[in-house]
């Protein structure tokens, strides 16, 4: 293992685990300001042979490290305003895996937060154990999460490289229009629109429309997890589906709000 010089309160400390297991290439960045913690996080990651960086103080989505993959921000490491920072990071950084930390929070905090974007919350004082097999979930999720994020680039893509001429028929497509009908209301011929139709299936790599409306429904779900510029953001981390609380259960001196969904 190596560990870098010791960082002055605010400042950074990377330490580097070397290894080849299977989570070797995530980076890690964790905010707290609480020693205990810190330490905890530090036993995981060299577990793990993750990179981890180190910072006391929160100074902003700006001060992300570029690398990050699993961003962890507890309550001691920002002064003011907990929950809009974080909320901020997941409408910025939307390619990160957000997990919050802390005490006392709010049944009404974790769901704003969990409606926002972070992937989960964790209470303190930590559980040791509760802890260990958290971080393994947090690293495959961090792994799906990336993964989407390739594909939402992939499948932008290939929809961008459609002509304006093949977008309108594409959307006759989509709103179920025949070809007949499609030519009319563009007003070409029919051979024109079964040729633009075959450049669209041949540029989105498509076999039929059954695929073409799976793409665009998987489209359209990326974009509302990636785009910035999007408004209503869905969270990434929870199921397209309602959320059931319960209320928080005391155990080993941790306080859990379990999140249950539901169809």
């Amino acid at each position: 293992m190596k560990k870098s010089e010791a960082a002055e309160p605010g400042e950074s400390s990377q330490y580097m685990f070397e290894g080849r297991i299977k989570y070797s290439t995530m980076n890690l960045c964790l905010f707290d300001a609480q020693p205990e913690a810190t330490k905890l996080w530090q036993e995981l990651a060299s577990l793990h042979s993750l990179q981890l960086n180190v910072y006391s103080v929160w100074n902003g989505v700006s001060g992300i490290p570029d690398a990050t993959q699993i961003l962890i921000i507890d309550q001691s490491a920002i002064a003011q305003s907990f929950e809009n920072e974080l909320l901020q990071v997941c409408r910025m950084q939307p390619q990160l895996l957000v997990l919050a930390t802390g005490s006392r929070l709010s049944v009404q905090a974790v769901v704003e937060l969990m409606r926002g974007g972070v992937s989960n919350l964790i209470e303190k004082p930590f559980n040791k154990d509760r802890l260990a097999t958290a971080l393994p979930e947090m690293l495959d999720a961090a792994r799906e999460l990336q993964a989407s994020r390739e594909e939402f680039f992939k499948l932008s893509q290939l929809f961008s490289s459609l002509t304006a001429r093949e977008r309108n028929v594409l959307d006759c497509v989509l709103a179920g229009v025949s070809n007949k009908d499609t030519a009319k209301q563009l007003q070409v011929s029919v051979r024109t629109v079964e040729s633009r139709r075959a450049k669209v299936y041949r540029k989105l790599e498509l076999k039929h429309v059954a695929e073409l409306v799976r793409k665009m429904d998987r489209l359209e779900h990326l974009h509302a997890i990636f785009d910035t510029t999007t408004k209503s953001r869905i969270n990434p981390h929870l199921p397209r589906m309602h959320l059931q609380y319960k209320p928080a259960v005391q155990s080993n001196q941790e306080t859990v709000i379990e999140l249950d969904a539901i169809a």
